[in-house]
């Protein structure tokens, strides 16, 4: 990890109170707590717009972005994968010494 990032789900990820389950909304507070996303194969979620940064996934076998819709990411096949937001607070501000996050949310499509 690039130094001056600070992963949140490895320094305060509780474990999901109420898993996040089928199509759904993903907002920054579920990113914040560390979330697991469980969805059938099919099920899609959108990104709510308070999720900004780059976003990748980590197996994109298991869920892909909708090629129609943006924010939105479709379940694909069976699998475990993950959703990675980086979050830059100064967004490019030059000398600003806030930190970048890394959000991680877990998605278990069965």
């Amino acid at each position: 990890m690039p130094a001056g990032v600070i992963n949140l789900a490895t320094i305060a990820a509780l474990p999901s109170p109420t898993p996040l389950r089928g199509p759904t909304t993903i907002t920054v507070d579920d990113l914040q707590m560390g979330q697991t996303l469980y969805l059938a194969v099919g099920d899609a979620f959108t990104l709510d717009s308070s999720v900004t940064g780059p976003i990748r996934i980590g197996d994109a076998r298991v869920a892909a972005p909708a090629t129609d819709a943006k924010d939105v990411y479709v379940a694909i096949a069976a699998g475990h994968t993950e959703l990675h937001v980086t979050h830059d607070v100064c967004a490019g501000t030059a000398g600003c010494m806030a930190p970048v996050f890394l959000f991680i949310l877990k998605i278990v499509v069965q």
